[in-house]
């Protein structure tokens, strides 16, 4: 769910950015990245898998809201001929999100279980 809601979303602001101030996807894409973190965070062991994913749609419209602006002002902020290094400065790599995902879930289940 969390990659198709961000990646249908990002398409559709890429498309539409040059009509959408920047103010707009970079102050409701946080928002929507909290909501969604809040939605998940709220859920014990006793939920099914459908309870994530309210939490999961969420975090992937704010992915998808927050990913084409930080790219295109990191793509502005730099002479073309650097835009190869702008372009992954607003993502981490992928082994660090799984890392810090592992470690949110490590300490999820301390908590849970004492």
């Amino acid at each position: 769910m969390l990659p198709a809601a961000a990646m249908v979303v990002a398409t559709t602001v890429g498309a539409l950015s040059p009509r959408i101030a920047a103010r707009w996807t970079m102050g409701a894409g946080p928002l929507l990245l909290a909501a969604g973190s809040f939605a998940q965070a709220s859920l014990d062991a006793g939920f099914g898998w459908t309870s994530l994913v309210l939490g999961l749609v969420l975090v992937g419209v704010g992915t998808g809201l927050l990913s084409p602006t930080t790219s295109g002002a990191a793509l502005a902020a730099v002479p073309a001929g650097r835009s190869g290094m702008a372009g992954g400065v607003g993502e981490p790599p992928p082994a660090a999100r799984v890392r810090a995902d592992g470690r949110r879930l490590r300490h999820r289940a301390d908590l849970m279980h004492g």
